[in-house]
């Protein structure tokens, strides 16, 4: 008689598989469950062999019904080119553009994860990126002579003084003085008077043959 039949109802657990043999039968737990045969509980692979998925990196073992399945951890993804199960990094700066909201931050993946690192001319200050004062040290690289230092969100500029002119944002600013006699023919309107540069500025001297009068008048022109 085979006792595995559907008619005999064997006493196997359902889990088990039933084998028929002479005169009986016999009961096994089928693979994933242990036990006699006759009850079979599962078997948590992830307990018994803590390197179930030791061939699967950054991967956790997650026992099923009568199996285990390796699970990828938290920034990680199951590759689709992969011939054998493996995880590969996910870049969550591509993923997902706002991933770091604040626009003075840029998005840099690491493994498993990403951080939002402050851009240049921002620092780290609790959490936040705040704006540096590059103005703060040695004046921005700016010329503490003849211009001055102007922070700005993220940067700085330099600016030459009144009566100067220069390259604004380099790391030393050269200033060139500016002619203003040349620049504006009226810059002296008393036609008695000749207009004369100096540095950073310029002023009205009286022509040959007139003497400053008072209020700086020559000659009765207005200086």
């Amino acid at each position: 008689v085979d006792e595995c039949t559907a008619g005999s109802a064997p006493a196997c657990d359902v889990t088990a598989v039933c084998t028929n043999v002479p005169g009986s039968f016999q009961c096994a737990c089928a693979q994933g469950f242990t036990g006699d045969g006759f009850s079979c509980v599962d078997l948590d692979e992830c307990t018994e062999d803590a390197t179930a998925c030791d061939d699967v990196t950054n991967a956790d073992c997650v026992n099923t019904e009568g199996s285990f399945r390796c699970v990828c951890r938290d920034g990680y993804q199951e590759s689709v080119d992969a011939s054998s199960p493996v995880t590969t990094d996910i870049d969550e700066c591509a993923e997902d553009a706002a991933a770091c909201p604040d626009v003075t931050s840029v998005c840099v993946n690491t493994a498993g994860s990403f951080r939002c690192a402050c851009r240049e001319g921002y620092q780290d200050s609790g959490g936040q990126c705040a704006d540096v004062d590059e103005c703060a040290v040695q004046s921005g690289g700016c010329d503490q002579d003849r211009g001055r230092c102007v922070n700005t969100p993220g940067s700085r500029t330099c600016q030459c003084s009144n009566g100067y002119q220069g390259d604004g944002t380099s790391e030393s600013c050269l200033f060139t003085d500016i002619d203003e006699c040349a620049a504006n023919a009226n810059a002296c309107p008393d036609p008695n008077s000749r207009c004369e540069n100096t540095e950073g500025s310029f002023r009205c001297e009286c022509k040959d043959g007139y003497t400053d009068g008072p209020a700086g008048f020559c000659a009765g022109g207005v200086l």
